[in-house]
């Protein structure tokens, strides 16, 4: 039996480690914006706030930016 787990990150490098099915949700939309693997997410330009989110450069302190 596999083990299920809830984390609310930020955190691109955790995301992408130890993700295997993301929801990212969205404010102003008032619920889910987008949902798959992180590969795929990372990927797909359909929505260019779940793009840009997941392609953010690394700041070189942990910290990411536009």
């Amino acid at each position: 039996m596999g083990t299920t787990m809830i984390i609310v990150t930020h955190d691109l490098d955790l995301i992408m480690s130890i993700g295997h099915r993301v929801i990212m949700l969205d404010k102003a939309a008032q619920g889910i914006i987008a949902e798959g693997m992180p590969r795929m997410l990372k990927e797909n330009r359909d929505n260019p706030l779940v793009f840009n989110f997941f392609n953010r450069e690394e700041q070189g302190d942990g910290h990411y930016g536009a």
